[in-house]
């Protein structure tokens, strides 16, 4: 049996985010328009090994999904062990500007959102440049209803700043779950259509 090569190419990317040198994992396949993919808490980019072998995504897209500094394959910063981990909205928004420029991400970044996208998956979506959502599909934040706390992955600047603060603060506040036809009314995403036909719609 002969062996078959996934189109996945892995490398490291040596970056400085916050102002300390850091060394990122970063994994791509497929050619065009680029779609960055950000992976949820506690997880890594593993999770769109799927959408990177899709030949029917790649062939128009260059897919890349990067592992957050501590996640994956991402080393933490030197002198990690001294200090307690933290990462505010600032510096998610940050380091994502970061990787974007670094890559030579000139084009626009679609977001295609077929399924759920809630708490830190929501922030992901909502800070790409074009939002395309499945009609059944919900987002929302439920950081605050759920765990009491306030997020902290970059939440509470981008939904003010798509659908203005009174909005937000009331939705953040009751973690309320939007559909894509909601959503789209009052501005949080760009674009709604049915599930089977997002993918062709972001392309």
């Amino acid at each position: 049996m002969s062996a078959r090569f996934e189109p996945i190419v892995g490398r490291y990317m040596h970056l400085e985010l916050s102002g300390r040198p850091h060394r990122i994992y970063v994994e791509e396949a497929g050619e065009g328009t680029p779609l960055l993919c950000l992976h949820t808490a506690g997880a890594d980019g593993r999770q769109y090994r799927g959408l990177m072998n899709d030949i029917s995504v790649t062939r128009n897209h260059r897919v890349i999904a990067f592992d957050m500094p501590w996640h994956g394959k991402s080393s933490p910063p030197q002198g990690w062990h001294d200090e307690e981990y933290q990462l505010t909205s600032a510096q998610y928004t940050a380091m994502i500007l970061s990787v974007i420029d670094a890559l030579e991400l000139d084009k626009p970044i679609i977001a295609a959102i077929n399924g759920d996208a809630i708490g830190l998956a929501a922030t992901h979506a909502l800070l790409c440049d074009i939002t395309v959502m499945a009609e059944d599909a919900r987002i929302g934040d439920t950081h605050v209803s759920r765990v009491g706390l306030v997020a902290g992955d970059g939440g509470t600047v981008i939904w003010p700043l798509l659908i203005g603060i009174n909005k937000a603060k009331e939705y953040l506040i009751r973690g309320t779950l939007l559909k894509g036809k909601e959503a789209e009314r009052i501005g949080l995403v760009n674009h709604v259509a049915p599930r089977a036909e997002v993918l062709a719609k972001a392309r």
